[in-house]
């Protein structure tokens, strides 16, 4: 059994009893890394995992889509000898020994020797551009292959895809007409563009391979280690050295780059979210969950990321300030686009509450608009700005110009200070509990203490999938209350947990293994005042518009183990005596939407992206060329809704033109501004007030 004890914020435990055969042997650090993480889990995690056979299965599942996340390395061979270890793995834990790792590892190591020794000659002659084969792209929807003989058919396929899909490019690029129109571009056969593709895949699969054949046992040990920890939830997580120094980066926003947020995600490196006012923010091509495949400078080839562990993409991606990177990303419906970035540090200022009146002709009415793109505070300085005063002073502002309304943005906010998140729910209620905080054995609430309300008029909280943790309790604060009418996008992400770091190198027994790294633990669960939490499931909106996202696979539940939705006791809290009846509010939007021609056609956008998404691709160039030039038809089709509309017109109040020297922070205001006027969901949100104004008036 596992012991130990956590005393003044150290993780303790005992080195386990050593009982196994040399070739099993882990070294002493990773026996000391493993034996400390699950000490530390089984005293930290909010829900403690029992190692046990059902561990065993958990971590044999996840560590084996997570060393060979595209199923063409392994073969069902040896996953059914693998398959051994299945309900094993806890006592190997127990007894020190790393069987499963070290069996796993050798198999997927000749597996890529093998893929190596028969690439180029995949590669040595033209695919038939004619032939009526498809693949499946999606690795969970594929067996492993059977045999040797399977695997090199399955990596024909893929080679011939990778090379298809080049020739594309290269085709795009080969175009030199003055009005090319990529969608509209027709097929033609370049004997020459084809080698010219073959060349490049074989350069691009050869280095590929290479840094797989050479990647450190440390980094395919930290992969096992984190297969040890994520089966007790996707926030839990061990952080090498470096890789905490990159967390801590990423958390400061200090360092010069994109400003995106990665994460790996079954062999690819896929973009979580976008920091506001970053490089990546500025530039506006790069969005959540587009999968980063390569990754060019201003000069030189592009490198592969795929199967890059996330520390080494990033250090392609890093850079200096005002140099460019372009990086080759595939968007969710199947576009393949090339975004150029130039780095930048992340612009404070455009991290902080903005505030403007928009003032529309079907409404009759001043509606103030505040767009919150995180719950922002500096606890080591506590003179720095911070998101619940600066939310307060713009609602004083709105009410200087006697506004009618106010919707309250929070969209694509990620979530941050839980302080902030209290205290902006706070302007708008009068006092009560705002949030539940359950550790293992204990809940308290949070609550607003303060009797003023801010503003007591008709409130609007804008929300999609992307919109997280503490805007999910301000959202689903405001929602319990009734105070405010939520839309959005069929849920939140549905992040309700909280984690804190352990410093590993802390214990007094492993000095002399340091550096280890730290232990990222999941510690307490958010509930809402009504008893249920936002985690797993998040905040379901009163009214829900469709998203060209609603296809794709997004939010909490979508990971693995992602920790379940329960409830505890209700707590007492005072609804709010102004109420807008959201059924009628709720129809009303319905009967917009149906006939609104800009719905429509994201309606359509989604139905079709349901069915491609899971499809056979054609390995046939002529048919692949005609469906990839339908998907970015139809994506270029999304992106026109968004004209500006002439029947509303916006001013900015925070921060004002005047209060900004810079001509550069100018333009980009006034590019915000017209961005106010393109968005339908901002639209159709305006309509939504215009209701409740209307019935609040007939009241």
């Amino acid at each position: 059994m596992i012991r130990g004890k956590l005393k003044r914020g150290l993780i303790t435990g005992i080195i386990l009893a050593i009982c196994v055969p040399l070739w099993a042997t882990p070294s002493p650090k990773e026996k000391a890394l493993t034996n400390l993480i699950l000490n530390s889990l089984t005293q930290t995690h909010y829900a403690p995992l029992k190692i046990d056979n059902s561990y065993s299965e958990r971590v044999y599942d996840l560590y084996l889509k997570r060393l060979d996340p595209g199923k063409t390395f392994l073969t069902q061979i040896d996953i059914n000898a693998l398959n051994n270890y299945r309900y094993t793995i806890d006592n190997q834990l127990l007894q020190s020994q790393d069987a499963f790792f070290e069996d796993a590892t050798a198999r997927y190591q000749e597996g890529i020797q093998y893929v190596q020794s028969i690439y180029k000659d995949i590669l040595s002659d033209p695919f038939p551009i004619t032939q009526n084969v498809s693949i499946q792209l999606k690795a969970e929807k594929r067996a492993y292959p059977k045999d040797k003989d399977a695997q090199k058919q399955l990596w024909r396929k893929l080679i011939s895809y990778q090379v298809m899909i080049s020739y594309f490019n290269l085709l795009k690029e080969d175009d030199k007409t003055p009005s090319n129109n990529t969608e509209s571009l027709a097929f033609k056969w370049d004997a020459k563009l084809e080698k010219k593709a073959r060349k490049k895949i074989q350069k691009s699969l050869g280095r590929r391979l290479k840094r797989l054949q050479k990647e450190k046992r440390s980094y395919r040990h930290e992969r096992y280690l984190n297969a040890l920890a994520q089966v007790y939830d996707p926030h839990t997580s061990y952080f090498p050295p470096a890789e905490k120094e990159d967390f801590d980066i990423g958390m400061t926003g200090t360092l010069e780059g994109i400003g995106a947020v990665l994460r790996e995600d079954d062999g690819k490196i896929k973009v979580v979210r976008i920091i506001p006012g970053s490089a990546a923010w500025r530039q506006g091509e790069l969005k959540a969950e587009d999968i980063i495949l390569k990754v060019a400078q201003k000069k030189g080839d592009p490198v592969d990321i795929v199967d890059v562990p996330v520390r080494e993409a990033v250090k392609h991606i890093r850079g200096k300030k005002g140099t460019l990177v372009k990086l080759t990303v595939k968007k969710p419906d199947r576009q393949i686009k090339i975004i150029p970035i130039i780095r930048d540090v992340v612009v404070i200022e455009d991290t902080y509450a903005k505030t403007a009146i928009y003032q529309s002709k079907a409404t009759k009415a001043d509606i103030g608009y505040i767009y919150l793109p995180s719950f922002y505070r500096n606890f080591k300085k506590q003179s720095a700005r911070n998101a619940s005063d600066d939310i307060l002073k713009a609602i004083q502002e709105l009410k200087k110009h006697q506004i009618q309304g106010i919707i309250l943005d929070l969209r694509n906010n990620g979530g941050g200070s839980l302080k902030d998140a209290v205290g902006v729910t706070g302007h708008f209620i009068k006092t009560g509990p705002v949030v539940q905080v359950k550790d293992r054995n204990t809940s308290h609430s949070l609550e607003d203490r303060d009797p003023t309300i801010s503003y007591n008029g008709p409130l609007i909280v804008m929300v999609n999938t992307f919109s997280a943790s503490a805007s999910e309790i301000l959202a689903g604060a405001l929602q319990d209350y009734e105070r405010a009418i939520i839309v959005g996008t069929t849920q939140t992400f549905g992040k309700g947990t909280v984690q804190t770091f352990y410093n590993l190198d802390a214990h007094p027994f492993y000095q002399s293994y340091k550096p280890l790294g730290s232990l990222k633990s999941t510690i307490q669960k958010f509930y809402r005042v009504n008893g249920k939490t936002t985690q797993y499931q998040g905040v379901i909106p009163d009214i829900i518009l469709p998203s060209p996202n609603d296809y794709m696979e997004i939010g909490e539940k979508t990971l693995p183990h992602a920790m379940e939705a329960t409830e505890i006791n209700r707590l007492a809290y005072p609804k709010w005596s102004k109420k807008w009846h959201k059924g009628p509010l709720r129809d009303q939007s319905e009967r917009r939407v149906k006939v609104s021609p800009k719905f429509t056609k994201i309606n359509s956008y989604i139905l079709t992206n349901k069915t491609e998404k899971d499809a056979l691709q054609p390995l046939h160039f002529e048919r692949a060329w005609a469906k990839q030039r339908a998907a970015i038809k139809e994506s270029k089709s999304i992106n026109d809704l968004s004209a500006a509309t002439e029947n509303a017109t916006v001013t900015i109040l925070i921060p004002t033109a005047e209060s900004i020297k810079d001509d550069a922070r100018k333009k980009e205001l006034e590019t915000w501004k017209t961005s106010l006027l393109k968005d339908i969901y901002l639209e159709e949100t305006i309509a939504i007030m215009g209701d409740m104004i209307t019935t609040s008036k007939s009241k």
